[in-house]
C-alpha cells in the first residue's frame, strides 16, 4: 500500500498545485514499478524452481519408464508362455504342464510427474509459456493413461490369481481337476491380462520417450507428438528393475 499525505504547507499558487500533482504521481508510479519488479522477480523465481522439479520428475520417470517396460515384458513373456500351455492341454486333451518359472520376484514405480499435479492444483501453470502448457498437458495425458491402464492391469491380474488360487495345493497351483471350460475360462483370463499389461507397458514406454525429449529442450507439441509416435517396446532399454510394483 502506498500512502500519500498531503502538503504540510498550503498550495497558494498554481504553480504549486501542480508540482504537489506531479511529486504525487511520480511517487505512485515509482511504487507501483518496483512493487511490479518484485512480483516479477517473485514469479520468475517460482518458474524456475517448477522448472527444477519437473526436470527432476522427467528424470526420475525415465528411470522408471525403462524399468517398468522390462518388467512388463517379462511377464508378457510368462503369460504367453502359460497361454500356450493352455491350448496345448485344450488341443491335445493333455494334462495342464506346471506354470513357467517366473524368475526372481522384481519392481519398479509407475511413472509419474508430482511437479506437473502440483502446479496444476496450485496455478502455477499460468506462468508458463503457451506452448510450455501445451507439451505439459500431452504429459498430463500420458499420466491419465498410464494410471487408467495400470489400474486395468492390476485388476485383470487378481482375476487370474483368483481362479489360480481354486486350484492351488501346498502353494502349487494344479490344474489336473479342471474341467475344459475351466481351463477356457482360464486361458480367456490370460489373454485378458495380457491385452491390459500391453496397454499399460505401451503408455508408459510412450512417457519415457515424451520425457526424454523434454530434458532436451524440444518443447514444442510437434515434437512431443513425434516422440510418442516413434515408440516401440522392443527398442526400450533392458534396465532390470528394482523397486515399486511387482509382478508374480
Amino acid at each position: 500500500m502506498v500512502d500519500v499525505h498531503a502538503p504540510l504547507e498550503g498550495i497558494h499558487t498554481w504553480r504549486a498545485f501542480f508540482i504537489h500533482i506531479a511529486t504525487i504521481s511520480i511517487g505512485l508510479l515509482i511504487a507501483i514499478g518496483l512493487e511490479q519488479t518484485v512480483e516479477t522477480l517473485h514469479h520468475r523465481h517460482q518458474l524456475n524452481e517448477l522448472h527444477t522439479s519437473l526436470r527432476q520428475d522427467a528424470q526420475k520417470a525415465i528411470e522408471d519408464s525403462g524399468k517398468m517396460v522390462t518388467l512388463e515384458s517379462r511377464h508378457l513373456d510368462w503369460l504367453r508362455a502359460r497361454a500356450l500351455q493352455i491350448r496345448t492341454a485344450l488341443d491335445f486333451h493333455m494334462p495342464v504342464a506346471p506354470p513357467p518359472p517366473t524368475g526372481p520376484r522384481a519392481t519398479a514405480d509407475v511413472p509419474d510427474s508430482p511437479a506437473w499435479k502440483a502446479a496444476k492444483s496450485s496455478g502455477l501453470l499460468s506462468l508458463m509459456p503457451q506452448e510450455e502448457i501445451k507439451v505439459y498437458g500431452e504429459v498430463d495425458f500420458l499420466l491419465n493413461e498410464i494410471a487408467t491402464t495400470y489400474q486395468a492391469n492390476r485388476i485383470a491380474n487378481q482375476k487370474r490369481h483368483n481362479f489360480e488360487y481354486e486350484y492351488e495345493k501346498d502353494g502349487i497351483v494344479d490344474l489336473s481337476s479342471a474341467r475344459p471350460e475351466d481351463l477356457r475360462r482360464y486361458l480367456t483370463l490370460i489373454m485378458d491380462e495380457r491385452g491390459a499389461t500391453e496397454q499399460f507397458q505401451h503408455w508408459c514406454a510412450e512417457i519415457g520417450e515424451v520425457e526424454k525429449t523434454i530434458l532436451d529442450g524440444q518443447l514444442k507439441l510437434e515434437n512431443i507428438r513425434a516422440a510418442e509416435h516413434s515408440v516401440s517396446v522392443l527398442g526400450q532399454a533392458k534396465t532390470p528393475p528394482t523397486s515399486g510394483t511387482e509382478h508374480p
